[in-house]
């Protein structure tokens, strides 16, 4: 099944080579509509519309006074008489006041039980439910994969980013012969860190056996992010 992205990608190749047999003769704002409408009318189809997330904090009781209070807005805008618009204004103030006064009761009830349960993760030791009590009273945002540009686009895929990665460290750490010395100075110096090393002992290469990896999954400490191989401690 191909990835969000790739049927992206496909639909706008396929929109555009349709823009392409048409008539280059076209004025350029409505080239430019048909363009803008590939866009959104793509965007719509693939991707979607993003629903609204509800905040936990508001109650039944406070959204069936928020549609109370959008019907008392639309009354508002279609008053035309000078005395009913007031009248309107005024019944749309008092019911904007209640609902605020309504989301903020709910909203200082919730802090105050998640910090509660958040006192009571720290005495059960429970990191992971502390830290994600704490991030989301916050309301703080963490963008987990930043993007990375090239000198002419940007990087999409996850072997194009290591790809870079490899570049950006090769520059740095394979510098030049010239600034440390000559070729022949290289190897007087590989030649000393040989004769080195055979004096020393020799580490075991073969590969880990199954106790060796039993006893380093078993010092992994809980509530830790996996790593680049997706191994985490299970408890």
């Amino acid at each position: 099944m191909p990835s969000v992205r790739e049927e992206f990608k496909l639909e706008l190749k396929n929109r555009f080579s349709v823009l392409s047999t048409q008539n280059e003769d076209t004025d350029i704002e409505e080239s430019w509509k048909a363009i803008k409408n590939v866009y959104i009318e793509t965007s719509e189809k693939i991707l979607g519309f993003r629903e609204n997330q509800q905040k936990q904090w508001i109650s039944e009781e406070t959204w069936k006074e928020t549609e109370i209070r959008k019907l008392a807005k639309e009354n508002v805008n279609k008053s035309k008489m000078r005395q009913q618009k007031i009248s309107a204004q005024t019944q749309y103030s008092e019911i904007n006041k209640k609902v605020k006064r309504s989301i903020r009761k709910y909203k200082r009830n919730w802090i105050n039980e998640q910090a509660k349960l958040a006192e009571e993760a720290e005495k059960k030791g429970d990191i992971r439910e502390l830290y994600n009590i704490t991030r989301q009273l916050s309301q703080r945002k963490f963008r987990m994969n930043r993007p990375l540009k090239t000198k002419s686009e940007m990087l999409l895929t996850q072997e194009e980013l290591l790809k870079r990665w490899e570049e950006h460290f090769s520059k740095i750490f394979n510098k030049d012969d010239n600034s440390i010395g000559s070729k022949q100075e290289m190897r007087n110096v590989e030649e000393e860190d040989n004769s080195e090393n055979e004096n020393e002992t020799e580490v075991n290469l073969d590969p880990p056996t199954k106790t060796e990896m039993q006893l380093a999954l078993s010092r992994l400490k809980n509530g830790k992010a996996a790593g680049l191989d997706n191994i985490y401690r299970k408890y």
